[in-house]
């Protein structure tokens, strides 16, 4: 969100102040934003993860920094040996040049990886948002920290 640079804002500045002026009650956002996806979105995959995503990511934002709420405080980063990072560069190498596209391949890889691997789905998911709170709080956060100072705070 503070990536939208400032001669970009005055448009969406008009339906803030137009949000602003109607005082949503409880669920009328949910309201709109769900209403404004099933108009506007055009249907695809990739089109609803993103928008599911940019929903969420603006929750987090939200959460670090105006409630600092730590991200991901539970979660911390996997402890591995240096052989075994060896062995899994090569697997992270693999996915690189198989040039994976963000619109289901990656969650086509993981599902068919949890079903055939695992017994309780529960290990998978654990292992997703362990990696979603690390990503979020060592790359996403200061990356949208360094746009804030490129381009302003909200």
């Amino acid at each position: 969100m503070p990536y939208i640079k400032q001669e970009n804002r005055s448009a969406m500045d008009e339906v803030v102040l137009t949000l602003s002026s109607n005082v949503l009650p409880r669920k009328e956002l949910a309201y709109v934003l769900i209403h404004y996806c099933m108009e506007y979105i055009k249907p695809s995959y990739n089109n609803y993860k993103n928008y599911i995503g940019e929903l969420s990511e603006c929750e987090v934002e939200m959460c670090r920094r105006i409630y600092d709420c730590p991200i991901g405080q539970f979660y911390t980063k996997p402890q591995v040996t240096e052989k075994r990072k060896t062995e899994l560069d090569v697997i992270v190498t693999y996915l690189g040049e198989l040039d994976l596209k963000i619109n289901g391949d990656l969650n086509y890889i993981l599902f068919k990886y949890c079903r055939i691997q695992f017994n309780h789905y529960g290990e998978v998911i654990d292992e997703l948002r362990r990696a979603i709170y690390a990503i979020r709080r060592d790359i996403l956060a200061p990356y949208e920290d360094t746009k804030i100072i490129e381009n302003g705070d909200v």
